[in-house]
């Protein structure tokens, strides 16, 4: 298990200015055997056991699923998801 002598956050790009998902983000425990991304109000990014998802909390209508391309990928760098009901036109962003 890893452990941090600091908080350190990671950055979500690639979403319109008008998306209601966060764009800063926090490791926050394990949840299914990996890492849980928090977001700084009400996102979190997490592994399903077999595609990692973001979804908001207090709007669940929100929600996306990470393109896997690969068995052990993690949602860092620019990976495509499956985006429904945030604000932003584009459903498969590039993120």
């Amino acid at each position: 298990m890893c452990s941090f002598t600091r908080l350190y956050t990671l950055r979500l790009r690639g979403l319109c200015k008008d998306t209601v998902l966060d764009r800063q983000y926090f490791i926050s425990g394990i949840r299914n055997g990996k890492p849980k991304f928090m977001g700084v109000s009400n996102t979190e990014i997490f592994w399903n056991n077999n595609t990692w998802v973001i979804t908001d909390q207090l709007n669940t209508d929100i929600t996306g699923t990470m393109i896997m391309t690969e068995l052990f990928q993690y949602p860092l760098g620019l990976r495509t998801w499956n985006i429904t009901g945030d604000k932003c036109l584009d459903p498969t962003p590039d993120l």
